[in-house]
Formats: structure tokens, sequence, C-alpha cells
């Protein structure tokens, strides 16, 4: 058993409160994977490369992005947390279009649970998950990952019922460029593109929009200071993210790449 935490609510006192609360409530250490502030598109890709850790083992994934301003305003409270099943893995996650359509593009889900945390109070009640007393603070929470979401996860884990919607995940327009999801340590660029995405001119080269550049079958092949794209380690089965290098330097500092970047052009 595992539990996996991947949020923009990260700094000391949340992280703690999130871990102790995920401890206690599935027996088991659980780890924190700290995002940057409403990074839905950071939480995409990282989504996919836990459950390619896991290996679809018994286990809980907690997903949370969720801004209370811009388009969430329409909700009641922020987004809406749902759920899926992976093999034998739990992921609960704020409902967000660009995580959906990675998980729809990589055949992980076509649809995903999703809830409302007043048509749930309840059944959180009466499973002694939540005291009566706080039947409107859960409501209203701005917790929600700490407060709603472990707690449906253990709802989902122990088979119990309670009302739900299931939503079919829409494709997304805003993949069809591939964008920049992740820097690693050394500046390498993670996207969202796969290779039978990427288009080779006669010389093996891509186009994006910080020019064209080299495709390379491994990190490996790059030639030393040279800009080269290649399939990197990111990704679940046979389906692994293309990743943008400066061999011995650093892509991102070295040609100007941010997550959130468009890469195809």
């Amino acid at each position: 058993m595992f539990v996996t935490i991947i949020s923009d609510c990260n700094d000391a006192n949340e992280s703690a409160r999130q871990l102790t609360r995920a401890n206690v409530l599935f027996n088991c250490p659980a780890n924190s994977l700290r995002l940057g502030n409403y990074s839905d598109i950071q939480s995409s890709g990282n989504l996919i490369d836990i459950l390619d850790a896991s290996e679809g083992r018994e286990g809980v994934i907690i997903l949370n992005v969720a801004p209370r301003f811009g388009t969430a305003k329409r909700w009641s409270n922020g987004v809406p947390f749902g759920f899926f099943r992976y093999k034998e893995s739990i992921v609960v996650l704020t409902v967000n279009d660009f995580v959906l359509a990675l998980l729809k593009k990589l055949e992980i889900t076509n649809e995903v649970n999703v809830t409302q945390i007043p048509e749930v109070i309840d059944t959180l009640i009466n499973h002694k998950l939540i005291v009566e007393d706080n039947r409107d603070y859960i409501i209203n929470t701005q917790f929600r990952s700490y407060e709603y979401a472990p707690k449906l996860a253990k709802l989902v884990l122990d088979g119990i019922n309670f009302p739900l919607e299931v939503m079919k995940i829409s494709d997304n327009p805003e993949l069809e460029k591939g964008k920049v999801w992740f820097i690693d340590s050394f500046g390498n660029c993670k996207t969202t593109l796969l290779r039978d995405e990427l288009e080779f001119s006669t010389d093996g080269f891509v186009k994006t929009r910080w020019g064209h550049i080299k495709f390379y079958e491994r990190l490996k092949d790059v030639d030393n200071d040279n800009l080269g794209i290649y399939i990197g380690s990111s990704g679940i089965g046979q389906k692994r993210f293309a990743e943008i290098t400066i061999q011995g330097g650093s892509a991102s500092s070295g040609i100007g790449i941010n997550i959130g970047d468009n890469v195809l052009v």
C-alpha cells in the first residue's frame, strides 16, 4: 500500500497536515510531490509518472490543484474532486480539463467519477470519517485536499457507495501543439508530446517554437553543447514523452523554455 500526494498546497504546515492525515487514514507512510502555485500543467505529467512508478499496485494518489479565481468561480467552492481507478490504484483529483485530457490521451481512463461535498457529507458522517458538528465547516472548507480528498479516497478504498456523477473526458485542443509540463534539475524540459506526434524533416529535425531541433533516439546521443529533442523516461508503458535538452547545459535557461509553453508551431 502506498499514498502519494501531488499538490500546490505544499508549504511546511500544509504538507505536514496532509501527510499526517494520510498516514492515519491509510496506516502507511505517505509521500508528497510539491508543485508550484496553480500548476495544473505540472500536475498532469507528474500524475502520469506516479501511475507509472506505482505500476498500478494497491494505493492512493491524491492530486490537488484548485484555485478559487478565474473560471473556477463558476463552482460553489472550487473545482470539484473526482476519482477513477487505474488497476489497483485509486486516484482522487481535482477535475481539471488539462489533467483529464492527458489521462485520456495516454489511454489511462476515458471518464472520471465527479463528486460534490454536500452530496457526500452524510456518507462521511455515517461512516465516522467526519463528525456531525463539522458538517458546514467541511462543506465550506478552503483546505479540501486535507479535509475531504483523503476521506473520499477512504470511501472508495473501503467499497462504500455514495452519490457521484460519471463524466466523459473531452479532448483538450491545448495538447495539440504539446506543452512543457516540467523542467528537471538539469534544465531538461519534459513535454506532453509522444514520438508519433513529432513531425520530422528529411534530415531529422523537428520544427518547434524555438526553431528546428535535431531528434536523437537517446539523451546520450545528443552531441556535447548541442540542442536536441529525444524520448525521455517520463510517461507510462510504451508511451513516453519527448524532452528537450542542451547536452551539458540547461535547455530551459539556454533558449528560454518555461513550464506551460507550447512546443510545436
